[in-house]
């Protein structure tokens, strides 16, 4: 006996389906849903006329009125909308036993009144149609039956003379089997295991307890069920039945896991069987503008492609209508609805109106229809076809579940020589051991097994075999359906009308929360909607669908459906929608049709048979978003009805154990996005081992505790509540980046040993980024690739230019990554600490690291290639000494990096080049070539900035000027001609802007940059260059611009000089042209001629503003700009600026006055400008008082000499070694 539980004073059955929803007992009382109660100590009986007088007359009144009322009982229990009217079937029940005991005393009984209830039913049972048989026999199986069984029962125990109630009970026992016998009849005959006359009707087996009871009427009915189709709907409907039990466990499980308050396994259930059936057609097809026209036939069954298949008048046109969706399709449906419904015996074709039509639930209760993807027309069908349909969750061809077997695998390979729908060409090489397309069957065999039992969905992609046709993939998927298929999984997946609420199982969590979400919406009158998370469930009606009976409502899609319609097709669509509605179409309208087409509105109208149905236009977009709308709604609810006993479960599991620990952190990252990959890459390797795993535990603790309560956006399930804490707590303890790292990985290399090596430098090191280790593992792994060339098992080695060109691309990739970082993961990686890594982690991704290979990557690492390079490239580096604002300056520290790396790795074998400690002009044109192989970025701004110098030409040696003194009395002999353009009425008086003071000061500043020059290492020709600045101004006629006439007059000039001082033939024409050059346009591309230049722009602040950009000391081409700045080498350029600056304002007074006389100007004193210019003219005119050449050269020199703290440049390298 089930438990009972007391509701006003009488005990309520928790059984098998029947919950507080389906109804409750009342004292001598049975209340089933909210229709009123039915009393069981007062039983009325339907009205007993008078007997009669006679008689033969009282027998036969007794006969009709026994049948009579036999025929209401079962009306009660066949009725279309499956209710059970417990009332009317009570009354006809006493009634018919008030006739039968009447009977009895007329001595008309032959046997027991058992048998006299039995031949009263009987003709009536058989008389039923197979529509009818199933819905009686549905309703025994209804958990209403099961309440109302129980009621009589309670009823009989607690007034055991209750005589009523007792033949109720034994009447409906016997009407049960009565029905159920019936309907075996019918399905042994349908199913060819015996004709028809084998089996004696019920009327003849059952009726020998009455005689003359009258003959059963004829159960053929237009448009009926097959037996077949009966036999399908009984089988599901004991099997969900069966199954009520246990989900009326799982849902009261469920309820008080997640506080839902009081509802029951068949609220849910109800949810589903209120939502109603929609199928969604294609409007020109329904309307019959395109192909077939299915209303021509309203009145008979819903045609499907099998129709078309069993119609085909010959083997030509059958081949066409298989043509339509393809042999393979064909197979693969015929097969799946076999494995569905086993009843569909293999042993002869199926007819096909035993195949189902497909519907499904409108869960979401769409006007347009739970499928409008799938057509814009939706047919809303009546309620009972519902009741005649077996239900899945999801389409057909996912729902068969199929079950491995190593005997099904040799059946597949013997039955598909002849399997249609897979060409003789693919057949074969199927066939053929060691062919491309049986390795992939054997692999698809082998996934299989290692499966064991799976859902049909996986045809679609992880069971198709590449190779064949999209048609030759659903005939394998057939034929593999046909061996594999699990007909008894199946069966328990499938739910009948009654038994909706048993595809709870199917349907998983969040579906079965939101329909209790729905359940209670529709507690408080709402409509329940279901925003299912699984494509839909659908709906097999078996038996046919006749549009004309079967369609409630037609609704048509306006804006993708009617509004697409050609205004030329509108007429007809009126028009037919007319018919549909019992209305005339417009006679404007008529008139234009063809007398074909009023032929057909006539041949519509004549099938609907009087039957009208309705057509609504509807509009779809305000239902476009009505499915997100719902679940969102349904994840609040979820998220606010969390199964605290689950997460405390799953808790209590990770805190337990490390395997418990390590199973969810595995379970988590299977369903992370990346997360696969990084388990893939771990392999066995633990992500959380140690102190970190307890870590891990009180992080996770903690952000449970924090979810459960309060979950964040987008955690709607206890699974997402216990992932996501999971995830955070990994992420907190062993860095995102860390993860993202790992995840990367598969994309890096396929190479299994690099990515354990990439895993286990991930794991061994501080976490960093995923970004930034992409941009490290991938510029390591192609440095891995230079090295594996310089000592390749098979190939030629790299030679030099490949080996520099493949380094320097590594360590360029690795900059170009790091620079595509966004700022904040660059400052939180650390280019320093990636840099610090490069090289190292190169070198253990090589393939081979022995030391036979290592010691042959040192002696590539030593030889002269990649010591020049890298002492060049160690100075280019050098923050100081380098270039730190060229874009190619972190290429360079890239590669420092990388040769650093490999050299420490390789534990002392490769040497550390010394760093280049030239002037960098001096860079050897090898190893520039060198640089430009491995960044040629870098070498463009190196050869730009600091050009390679030809030597000066030679001149006779001896005979030159050797000291500095010599060379100062070539100055001293040139200064006549100046001092000559100063005097009163010459170009110069007054301003000596090329004058003794600017010589003077330019041949102090040519002698000094010499100094600095010769001690970075270079050979400097003093006398082409002091001589050369001696005499640069000496052509000159006038102040201004200089030209190319004067340039050249003054090179004469010099040159006269030096032959008068050093001998004619002292030079020659190399040396004299080279001379020239350096002055006119400073032309020469020598050392000598860029520092008679960088010494005539030192002087410049006379005339005009400073601009270290015409300053080419130490820099090169004035084009480059900034970026070609060396630090050390601009702390030298603005120390001698600065020397400059100061020896000209004292010892020229236009210098000195020049920014007070700016000042003016901007002030707009032009007066006082003129002024202050004017004094400064007349004290320049005044040093001609040093008419000397001596004096004045001293008086320059004597600047210097007073005051050694203020010039120390000048003074070391122009002074001293005068002394």
């Amino acid at each position: 006996m089930s438990q009972l539980h007391g509701i006003n004073g009488a005990q309520q059955p928790q059984a098998t389906g029947i919950s507080p929803s389906v109804g409750k007992l009342g004292l001598h009382s049975v209340q089933l849903g909210t229709n009123p109660p039915v009393r069981l100590d007062a039983i009325k009986g339907n009205k007993i006329p008078f007997a009669g007088f006679r008689t033969a007359t009282k027998v036969v009144n007794a006969k009709t009125g026994a049948r009579e009322n036999a025929a209401l009982a079962l009306r009660s229990l066949a009725s279309p909308d499956g209710k059970l009217d417990a009332k009317a079937l009570l009354n006809a029940a006493k009634s018919m036993q008030t006739h039968l005991n009447r009977l009895g005393t007329l001595g008309e009984i032959r046997g027991t009144m058992d048998d006299a209830v039995i031949a009263a039913f009987a003709p009536e049972v058989e008389s039923l149609s197979n529509t009818e048989l199933l819905n009686a026999y549905q309703q025994f199986l209804s958990p209403e039956m099961s309440l109302l069984k129980r009621a009589l029962q309670a009823e009989m125990s607690a007034n055991p003379r209750n005589e009523d109630v007792m033949a109720a009970a034994a009447n409906l026992f016997s009407l049960e089997a009565l029905v159920t016998k019936e309907a075996s009849n019918r399905i042994i005959i349908a199913q060819g295991l015996a004709q028809p006359g084998q089996i004696p009707p019920l009327s003849a087996q059952y009726g020998a307890g009455i005689e003359g009871m009258g003959a059963a009427r004829p159960h053929e009915a237009p448009a009926d069920m097959s037996a077949v189709s009966m036999h399908v709907l009984m089988d599901v409907a004991i099997d969900s039945s069966a199954r009520r039990e246990r989900v009326g466990g799982l849902v009261a499980d469920m309820a008080s896991r997640r506080n839902l308050g009081n509802i029951d396994a068949r609220q849910f259930g109800d949810v589903l069987r209120s939502a109603g059936l929609t199928i969604n057609v294609d409007l020109g097809f329904l309307f019959g503008m395109n192909g077939p026209k299915p209303l021509l036939k309203a009145g008979g069954a819903w045609e499907h492609i099998f129709h078309s298949i069993e119609a085909a008048p010959d083997e030509a046109s059958r081949q066409a209508a298989i043509d339509v969706k393809g042999a393979g399709y064909i197979q693969k449906r015929d097969n799946v609805e076999r494995g569905l419904f086993p009843e569909l015996s293999e042993d002869r074709p199926a007819v096909a109106n035993e195949r189902p039509t497909y519907a499904a639930l409108n869960l979401l209760r769409q006007r347009t229809g739970a499928a409008p993807t799938y057509g814009t027309v939706a047919l809303h069908l009546k309620p009972e076809v519902a009741r005649r349909a077996t239900y899945t969750v999801d389409d057909t061809f996912v729902a068969l579940r199929l079950r491995y077997t190593e005997a099904g695998r040799q059946a597949v390979l013997d039955l598909l020589p002849g399997s249609p729908g897979i060409s003789e060409a693919h057949k074969l090489d199927l066939m053929t051991e060691g062919s491309e397309l049986r390795r992939r069957l054997d692999a698809i065999f082998d996934g299989m097994a290692a499966k064991g039992e799976f859902r049909a969905d996986l045809f679609k992609n992880e069971f198709q075999l590449f190779g064949l046709e999209d048609d030759e993939n659903s005939a394998l998927a057939g034929l593999f359906i046909k061996v594999f298929k699990d007909t008894q999984s199946t069966r328990k997946a499938m739910a009948s009308f009654d038994s909706l609420e048993t595809l709870l199982p199917e349907l998983g969590d969040m579906d079965a929360v939101s329909l209790a979400r729905a359940a209670l919406d529709r507690q408080q009158h709402g409509m329940g909607r279901v925003a299912s998370e699984c494509n839909y469930i659908e709906a097999q009606v078996h038996g046919p669908i006749v549009f004309a009976r079967d369609v409630a409502e037609i609704v048509i899609n306006k804006e993708f459906g009617l509004d697409q319609l050609p205004q030329a097709q509108k007429a007809w669509f009126n028009a037919v929608v007319a018919v549909l509605g019992g209305k005339q179409p417009a006679a404007a309208d008529m008139d234009a049709f063809s007398a074909e087409q009023r032929a057909e509105l006539a041949a519509i109208r004549e099938q609907l048979g009087g039957a009208v149905i309705p057509v609504r236009i509807e509009e779809q977009i305000p239902e476009l978003d009505l499915k997100n709308t719902v679940r969102s709604e349904e994840r609040a609810f979820y998220a606010a009805h969390l199964d605290q006993a689950r997460i405390d479960a799953k808790l209590h599991d990770v805190q337990q154990d490390d395997a418990g620990l390590q199973a969810f952190i595995s379970q988590m990252l299977s369903i992370r996005p990346g997360g696969a990959a990084v388990s893939r890459i771990l392999g066995t390797v633990p992500l959380v081992a140690g102190g970190d795993a307890q870590n891990v535990r009180e992080a996770f603790a903690a952000y449970v505790e924090q979810y459960r309560h309060v979950p964040l956006r987008g955690q709607h399930t206890e699974d997402d509540v216990l992932q996501n804490a999971m995830w955070q707590a990994v992420s907190d303890v062993m860095g995102k980046g860390r993860l993202d790292s790992l995840a990367a990985i598969e994309e890096l290399t396929a190479d299994p040993a690099q990515r354990a090596t990439l895993r286990d430098f991930v794991m061994g090191h501080p976490p960093m980024s995923g970004q930034a280790f992409r941009a490290l593992a991938s510029a390591a792994l192609q440095g891995a690739g230079v090295l594996n060339g310089l000592a390749p098992a098979e190939d030629e080695p790299l030679d030099d230019e490949a080996m520099l060109t493949r380094f320097g691309g590594a360590a360029a990739s690795f900059r170009r990554s790091f620079d595509a970082m966004p700022e904040e993961e660059r400052d939180a990686a650390g280019e320093g600490r990636l840099l610090q890594a490069f090289g190292g982690l190169a070198f253990s991704l090589m393939r081979d690291a022995s030391p036979e290979v290592s010691d042959r990557v040192a002696e590539r690492l030593n030889g002269p290639a990649m010591r020049g390079l890298s002492g060049v490239l160690l100075r280019l580096g050098d923050a100081e000494r380098g270039f730190p604002q060229d874009a190619g300056f972190r290429d360079a520290l890239a590669f420092n990096a990388f040769q650093s790396g490999l050299r420490a790795a390789l534990g002392g074998r490769a040497e550390t080049p010394a760093t280049f400690a030239g002037e960098l002009s001096l860079i050897p044109q090898a190893d520039r070539d060198r640089l430009r192989a491995a960044l040629p970025g870098l070498a463009d701004t190196l050869d730009a900035s600091f050009p390679a110098r030809p030597a000066f030409p030679p001149a006779q040696a001896g005979k030159l000027a050797a000291t500095p003194a010599q060379h100062r009395d070539f100055l001293l002999s040139m200064l006549p001609i100046y001092h000559d353009h100063e005097r009163p009425g010459a170009f110069d008086h007054g301003a000596a802007y090329h004058g003794r003071g600017h010589i003077c000061r330019a041949f102090i500043f040519a002698s000094t940059m010499a100094g600095l020059m010769e001690e970075m290492g270079h050979t400097v020709d003093r006398t082409a260059l002091l001589c050369g600045i001696a005499g640069h101004d000496a052509g000159r006629e006038r102040n201004g611009a200089d030209t190319p006439e004067q340039e050249a007059e003054s090179a004469r000039l010099a040159l006269e000089k030096m032959h008068e001082r050093f001998g004619a033939d002292t030079f020659g024409d190399d040396y004299e042209r080279e001379f020239t050059a350096a002055i006119v346009g400073h032309a020469s591309p020598t050392l000598e001629s860029m520092l008679l230049n960088a010494a005539d722009s030192l002087d410049i602040g006379r005339v005009a503003e400073f601009d270290f950009k015409y300053f080419p000391f130490l820099r090169g081409g004035e084009q480059e700009g900034p970026k070609a700045l060396v630090p050390e080498y601009q702390n030298l350029r603005q120390a001698l600026h600065e020397e400059a600056d100061l020896l000209a304002r004292m010892t020229d007074p236009l210098t000195q006055t020049r920014d007070l006389r700016m000042k003016l100007i901007q002030a707009g004193e032009a007066e006082d400008m003129v002024h202050v210019q004017r004094a400064a003219s007349e004290a320049v005119a005044g040093q001609l008082a040093l008419d000397a050449e001596e004096d004045f050269l001293a008086f320059v020199e004597g600047k210097i000499r007073a005051h050694p703290d203020m010039f120390p440049l000048l003074t070391r390298y122009y002074l001293d070694p005068l002394a």
